[in-house]
C-alpha cells in the first residue's frame, strides 16, 4: 500500500502536486498505466484525465482510481482556478474512500491563487475574472461552488487560521461529520496550519486542494502537529540548484490555449516556434501533426529548440472550430488538435529523439505521453520554478527522457523561455 495517493483531473496538475511530495524526499511516481503494472513508490499519483469529461464519467474515474490504488492518505487534487468537475469528483472521492472530514483548500499562493473570506482569487482578482473570464465559473465563492455537494459545508477563515494549528485542530474535531471544511488561505503559513491541524485529528481525512496544500500534507509516521513531514521539510529558503548534463535537443509541445501560455510562446524567438495548422488538424490530425513534426526535426537539427504550439495567436483555436463546423466534423475540435500534437511527438521520436521534453496543457500532455507508450513519470523533486516540476519518463520510446510540465495558466511571460534555457544548461532547482 502506498503512503499517499494523489488523484488529479489532468496531467500537469498531477505533476505539480506529486512534485510537492517528491521535493520532500518521498519516492513519487505518476502512473500512466500499461501492461507492466504498477510502479513501486511512496506516493502514487494518478491522472484521471477527467477535467472535460461529463460529471458521471468524472466521478466514475475518481472511484476507479481510489479503488485501484489503496493508500494511507488520500489527496484529491483540483485545479487551482477551480475548473473541471469540482463537486462530482469531490463527492465521489468522499463516498469511495469513506472519509468523514474533508479539508478543502484550493489556494496556491506561490502562483497567485489565494482565498479570502470564501472568495477564490487569481493575482488578487476573483477567479471568475481570470484569463479574461474564460474558465466558465458562475461564482468565485467556495461555499456557493460547493452548494450541490451531498455534504454540508463549514467555513474556516484566515482570522481563525491565525490562531494556530491547535485552534484549527479543535475546530476540525468539533465539526459534525461528514462535512467539507472550506478554508481560506493567502499565505504558505495558512496552508501549513491547515495541514498540521488535519494531521492531528481523529478519523479519516480527505485532503482536497491544488499543489499548494500538497506541499504541507503530513504522511504517516509524522502525524504530530509538532513534527515536519517525513523527508526534507518545506522551506522558504532559496532553492538549491543541481547540475546535470545540458541537452542540445529540447522538444516543446504547447497544447494550451490559455492567454498566459500564448503570451509565453509569443515571447520566444520566432525561429523557435512552429504553429500547428489547427484548421488542417481538424480535417486530418495525423497529417497536420506530421507536417509540424518535420519542421520540429529541422529546428532540432539546426541546434535550436523546437516549440510546437496549437495556438500561435489568440484566434487559432476559433479558426479551427470554424473549420470543424463547416466540415460537419462530429469529433471535438480539441480532441483532434490533441491527436495532431501527439503525432508531432511520434514523428520527432521516430526520426531523432530529443533528450528533453517540455509539455504545457494537461490534456495534450497526456496524449503525447501515451503516444510514446510511457508507463509513468518518476518525479525527481526538482523544478524550474514553483508549479513547473521536473521528472523522467518511465518506459516506452521516451524512457529516461527529462520531462518538464507546466499548467497552461501558470508562470510569467518568461516562464517557457526560462524552462528551455535551464533544460539546455542542465540546471534544475531542488526545493
Amino acid at each position: 500500500m502506498a503512503r499517499a495517493l494523489v488523484v488529479a483531473d489532468d496531467l500537469t496538475g498531477a505533476m505539480d502536486s506529486g512534485h510537492e511530495f517528491a521535493a520532500r524526499g518521498f519516492e513519487s511516481v505518476l502512473e500512466l498505466g500499461g501492461e507492466n503494472g504498477k510502479i513501486a513508490r511512496d506516493v502514487c499519483v494518478v491522472d484521471t484525465d477527467s477535467r472535460s469529461a461529463s460529471a458521471e464519467k468524472a466521478a466514475r474515474a475518481v472511484e476507479t482510481a481510489i479503488e485501484a490504488y489503496p493508500a494511507e492518505v488520500l489527496y484529491k487534487k483540483i485545479d487551482s482556478t477551480l475548473r473541471g468537475n469540482l463537486v462530482p469528483e469531490i463527492d465521489a472521492a468522499i463516498a469511495t474512500s469513506g472519509a468523514d472530514l474533508i479539508v478543502f483548500a484550493p489556494a496556491f499562493p506561490a502562483t497567485g491563487r489565494t482565498t479570502t473570506e470564501g472568495t477564490h482569487l487569481v493575482d488578487g482578482a476573483p477567479v471568475t475574472e481570470a484569463f479574461d473570464g474564460t474558465n466558465g465559473l458562475a461564482s468565485a465563492n467556495l461555499p456557493t461552488l460547493l452548494t450541490d455537494s451531498t455534504y454540508p459545508i463549514v467555513e474556516c477563515s484566515i482570522e481563525e487560521l491565525k490562531r494556530g494549528p491547535e485552534a484549527i485542530r479543535e475546530l476540525l474535531s468539533g465539526v459534525e461529520r461528514p462535512a467539507i471544511v472550506a478554508c481560506d488561505a493567502s499565505e504558505e503559513d495558512h496552508l501549513d496550519t491547515i495541514a498540521r491541524a488535519a494531521a492531528a485529528v481523529d478519523g479519516d481525512v480527505l485532503y482536497v486542494g491544488s499543489a499548494g496544500l500538497a506541499r504541507h500534507v503530513r504522511l504517516p509516521e509524522s502525524r504530530s502537529t509538532n513534527d515536519e513531514p517525513t523527508g526534507s521539510a518545506p522551506s522558504n529558503s532559496e532553492s538549491e540548484k543541481s547540475e546535470r548534463a545540458g541537452t542540445e535537443k529540447v522538444l516543446t509541445v504547447a497544447g494550451s490555449a490559455n492567454p498566459r501560455t500564448i503570451e509565453q510562446v509569443t515571447a520566444l524567438p520566432a525561429d523557435w516556434v512552429i504553429g500547428l495548422d489547427a484548421a488542417r488538424a481538424v480535417v486530418d490530425p495525423e497529417a497536420a501533426g506530421a507536417a509540424a513534426g518535420s519542421q520540429a526535426i529541422e529546428r532540432l537539427s539546426d541546434g535550436k529548440p523546437a516549440v510546437v504550439t496549437s495556438a500561435p495567436d489568440g484566434g487559432a483555436i476559433e479558426r479551427a472550430r470554424d473549420t470543424g463546423q463547416a466540415a460537419g466534423e462530429r469529433e471535438e475540435v480539441g480532441e483532434r488538435i490533441e491527436r495532431a500534437l501527439a503525432a508531432v511527438a511520434e514523428t520527432v521520436y521516430a526520426e531523432d529523439p530529443p533528450e528533453s521534453l517540455f509539455l504545457t496543457g494537461g490534456a495534450s500532455a497526456v496524449r503525447v505521453l501515451r503516444e510514446l507508450d510511457a508507463r509513468g513519470i518518476h518525479l525527481e523533486g526538482g523544478a524550474i520554478e514553483r508549479g513547473v516540476p521536473v521528472g523522467r519518463v518511465v518506459g516506452g520510446r521516451a524512457d529516461g527522457v527529462v520531462l518538464v510540465t507546466k499548467a497552461g495558466g501558470f508562470g510569467t511571460e518568461r516562464t517557457i523561455a526560462n524552462c528551455l534555457a535551464r533544460l539546455r544548461q542542465g540546471t534544475i532547482d531542488h526545493e
